[in-house]
């Protein structure tokens, strides 16, 4: 309630003897005017100087005795008028008191104020009284001399008798006046607050929207949007998307080396986390070498699990120390930068110049988590993480409290730093940042306090976007541009009750360090962590209780520490080379998504539907007469297979004669048994040699073809092919994988090359099959070609496949290595599709456009490791020729197959120990196999139409 100033009362005075004076029944500070002396007119006489003196002398005498004879005389006097002021103030009786009559609007005179607050409980009332009584004893001393007349009193109640209402300026300290100062603000907002709470009205609040609105009957404070009215933030994410209702960590990342990216990234993945990583990193053409690429091998999609990149590019203009000079980059954080495109006009989104004065990223961060925090569910839990000193130990959002009662608010966690180490006072940084901010009297009772790292925080998104709020406020609030006053802002946040009562803060828990999800290290550098106790011999970092820490930050603070990581870190390095990954010491990677940001496949079946729930087998079968699909669909028939056939056919008008209906002849929907075809009708554009001349056809896959209709945008419309002219042979990977879509996780898919493999019994009869549907990975099943007839490095095709493709370099130590065939693959949906995205990034990373370069990029995924610790695959298991599912028999062409013993009479392709092969590939290369299988072709065929008719 505003409080109209007092008016001051003019008296005329008619005599200047004070005891007569009106002002003798008036304490001795009040004002006594003097009185007006009447100027006498009369004749006009020779002016005496001497006389003047001494009149002059006779007044100022008389004057001085007066004012000690009213000093003396009154003293006792007025101290009982002021208690009987007091007492008749205090005492008044209830029945004397005006009813006071509430209304909506809060305006009301001084004297109906004054009627409702003395209409309410006698607490505070009391409490002023007994204010006033203690102020009588500083009253008499200020009687008998003038050694405490500035001594700093107060004169409102504060609620609590333990702080005294003045202090004696003669024996009190300067220190000691300003430690009380702080007490007393302390005490006003803590009665400002009560007040609003029993009394709302006289705050403008009507007591009806206390009681309905406010959890536990209080006002909660909402800091403002850091966006200015009408504008909101419009910074987009340049390459990936948030997911709304996952957990996420924010960063800033700009400007640093790959080895950074991959322990932080990596650590992080090896925890199991699945969410989103948000982080904002320098702008493309500034990124160091091989960051892009790295970061974005981390994207999945919304119905995707596992961890998913959200780069953000921020554009800074800095300033050098005049805040003129434009500069080159922050200067790590020293430097004072706005943000731009940050914000934008509500209207039409049109963008404006940053609101604020430019300040250091630091502080600037918390507008941008601020932003990107408005993209995720009220209760998911996101954290604020410094990204160059931290690494992750187990996932930390594991244990964390979820809500499950549908609260408004959310919790929020705060990190201490040690404090035996040391406090915010000890700290010449921390404390500094704070007196900066707010002044040293304003922060004074905090130095004796832990200092909370403002680099660590967590909590649910609700609360998380409250705590932001106020920390960009602070910055408006203080205008601090320090490097380091975002630390400031933090701790002030927390110790001066400043987030106690804010809209979307549940509760606050302070864990201190050691003793939480997040260890901050820093300034346990005295010594060394071995000898604090908190690093084990295995290099873990841990909490005071010996449990491994979820998250260990400011590692590098420690030399053993820095040093082990560092080294992990120089080993990581050697991950992506030459765009291909290598096994990681920290857990999984996944390989980009086939196609560009913001498109998916949209292509769809010519006829037949997929059945989620059974397995398939993928081939491509373009161009071929009926007696290829014949013997490729019956000998798969015949094996009682019951699954899903995938097949890429020509286009309808180039079919052969009889293939549509044949096809179509095999069609079963979800729920039915049977073997069931998928065909699709791919349109390709080929070239001829020169890359520009359109040919027809692919030239048995020697000519260089575009995919039409593969990709879409969000709206279903087609996009151009993002790649380069490939052979069909590189480029089904593609389709492959847009069909593995289309099944569940753990089903099983086989790759299969059509025109020269058939069935001899079910490939998928015994399977490894993964009982746990919830498990996020599963195997990968390659094929060996027979390592005594040939190997990399003896076949001319294989080996200048490989070096066409990553450089003879890079590949010769696979040249005494078993051909792994291409045309043979199979795996549980989940471990294929990360395959067939790792063979898509072969071809985007070395732009191989020979026919067979696939067959390369199959074989170094493999031997460089490339296939060992992706995300989705947990195991790769490799048959060796004649052991296997599949039998690739190709190398052994320098021998018919019955001299090898993997023929019988029958003409049963047989492994070596004499079992019946499931599945007999490259079977054209045997001549007497051949053979026979052209006849069984043609009396398939003969078959077929002989039903048919």
């Amino acid at each position: 309630m505003q409080r109209r100033p007092k008016q001051r009362s003019s008296v005329n005075r008619k005599s200047s003897n004070p005891s007569k004076s009106s002002s003798s029944q008036l304490p001795r500070h009040h004002p006594i005017p003097q009185p007006r002396r009447i100027q006498q007119h009369s004749r006009k006489k020779k002016f005496n100087f001497a006389n003047f003196a001494i009149q002059l002398i006779i007044v100022a005498v008389f004057g001085l005795s007066c004012m000690i004879f009213y000093r003396s005389a009154t003293a006792d006097q007025e101290q009982k008028v002021v208690e009987q002021i007091l007492d008749q103030h205090f005492e008044r009786k209830v029945e004397d008191i005006p009813e006071y009559k509430s209304d909506s609007n809060p305006k009301r005179t001084t004297e109906e104020a004054n009627a409702y607050m003395n209409s309410q409980a006698s607490d505070s009332i009391t409490g002023e009284k007994i204010v006033k009584q203690k102020l009588i004893k500083l009253f008499k001393l200020q009687q008998k001399s003038d050694i405490e007349d500035s001594s700093p009193i107060v004169t409102r109640y504060l609620g609590s008798e333990d702080i005294p209402h003045w202090l004696p300026k003669s024996s009190t300290s300067e220190e000691g006046v300003k430690q009380w100062k702080i007490k007393v603000e302390r005490a006003k907002e803590d009665m400002r607050k009560l007040d609003e709470k029993q009394f709302p009205e006289l705050h403008g609040i009507r007591r009806e929207e206390v009681t309905a609105n406010i959890a536990k009957s209080e006002i909660k404070v909402v800091y403002p949007s850091p966006a200015k009215v009408g504008t909101h933030p419009i910074i987009e994410p340049t390459f990936g998307k948030h997911r709304s209702d996952v957990d996420a960590i924010f960063a800033l990342a700009e400007g640093y080396d790959l080895k950074i990216y991959l322990l932080f990234l990596e650590s992080l993945k090896a925890t199991g986390f699945s969410g989103d990583l948000v982080l904002s990193v320098s702008a493309l053409d500034k990124l160091k070498p091989g960051v892009e690429e790295y970061l974005k091998t981390h994207q999945v999609n919304d119905k995707e699990k596992g961890i998913n990149v959200v780069a953000y590019t921020l554009t800074w203009t800095c300033f050098e120390g005049d805040g003129i000079t434009v500069a080159n980059g922050a200067k790590e954080g020293v430097r004072k930068c706005a943000l731009v495109n940050m914000y934008g006009i509500d209207s039409d989104g049109s963008a404006i110049k940053d609101p604020r004065e430019p300040r250091p990223v630091a502080t600037a961060r918390f507008e941008l988590y601020w932003a990107w925090s408005l993209h995720y569910n009220a209760h998911s839990w996101l954290m604020l993480i410094d990204s160059r000193d931290t690494y992750f130990q187990t996932n930390p959002f594991s244990n964390v409290e979820r809500d499950t009662g549908g609260n408004a608010d959310g919790l929020l966690y705060l990190f201490e730093e040690n404090a035996d180490a040391s406090t915010i006072g000890q700290s010449s940084f921390n404390s500094r940042w704070l007196k900066e901010a707010y002044g040293q009297e304003a922060v004074q009772s905090f130095f004796d306090k832990p200092i909370i790292c403002s680099g660590s925080t967590m909590g649910e998104q609700v609360s998380i976007e409250g705590y932001l709020r106020g920390a960009v406020a602070q910055f408006d609030k203080t205008k601090c541009k320090l490097k380091g006053c975002d630390q400031g802002f933090h701790n002030y946040l927390y110790y001066s009750g400043d987030l106690d009562n804010v809209q979307g803060i549940r509760d606050i828990i302070v864990f201190p360090q050691g003793k939480g999800i997040i260890n901050n290290l820093g300034v346990l550098r005295t010594k060394p962590l071995k000898n604090w106790g908190v690093l084990d011999d295995n290099m873990n970092v841990l909490n005071w209780d010996k449990s491994i820490s979820p998250v260990a930050h400011q590692f590098d603070r420690d030399n053993d520490l820095n040093t082990h990581l560092k080294e992990i870190r120089k080993g990581m390095e050697s991950i992506i080379k030459d765009g291909t990954l290598k096994k990681s010491t920290y857990g999984p990677m996944s390989y980009p998504i086939p196609g560009v940001e913001g498109a998916h496949p949209i292509i769809k079946p010519t006829f037949g539907e997929h059945r989620s729930h059974t397995d398939a087998v993928f081939a491509m079968a373009e161009g071929y007469d009926l007696k290829i699909y014949v013997l490729f669909v019956e000998s798969l028939k015949e094996t009682g297979y019951t699954g899903d056939l995938v097949l890429s056919v020509s286009a309808h008008d180039k079919l052969k004669k009889g293939v549509e209906e044949y096809l179509r002849s095999y069609h079963k929907l979800e729920g039915e048994d049977g073997i069931n075809i998928v065909a699709y009708t791919i349109e390709w554009t080929c070239y001829e040699a020169d890359g520009v001349t359109v040919a027809k056809g692919a030239g048995e896959g020697i000519k260089k073809c575009k995919l039409n209709g593969m990709y879409g945008d969000e709206n279903g419309h087609p996009v151009e092919d993002p790649y380069l002219p490939r052979p069909v042979a590189t480029a089904r990977y593609e389709l492959y994988w847009a069909w593995s879509l289309h099944y569940e996780t753990h089903n099983w898919i086989m790759l299969i090359d059509s025109r020269d493999a058939y069935f001899q019994s079910n490939p998928f009869a015994n399977l490894d099959r993964e009982s746990d549907i919830s498990k996020s990975d599963g195997l990968l099943y390659l094929f060996e070609e027979n390592s005594e007839a040939s190997n990399i490095g003896l076949s001319a095709f294989n080996s200048r496949w490989l070096k066409e493709a990553y450089g003879e370099k890079n590949v010769t130590p696979f040249f005494d290595k078993s051909i792994i065939c291409s045309g043979s693959t199979m795996g549980e949906q989940v471990a294929i599709e990360s395959y067939l995205r790792g063979m898509v990034a072969q071809f985007t990373k070395t732009r191989c456009i020979s026919k067979g370069c696939d067959q390369g990029f199959h074989n170094y995924l493999y031997y460089s490791g490339g296939l060992s610790n992706v995300q989705g695959i947990r195991d790769v298991v490799v048959s060796k020729q004649g052991k296997g599912i599949i039998n690739n028999l190709g190398v052994l062409r320098t021998k018919p197959l019955k001299e090898r013993g993997l023929l019988d009479e029958s003409m049963q392709v047989l492994n070596w120990d004499k079992s019946i092969s499931s599945v007999a590939h490259q079977w054209d290369r045997d001549s007497d196999l051949n053979d026979h299988l052209k006849n069984v072709r043609k009396n398939l065929v003969s078959k077929y139409y002989a039903e048919k008719n």
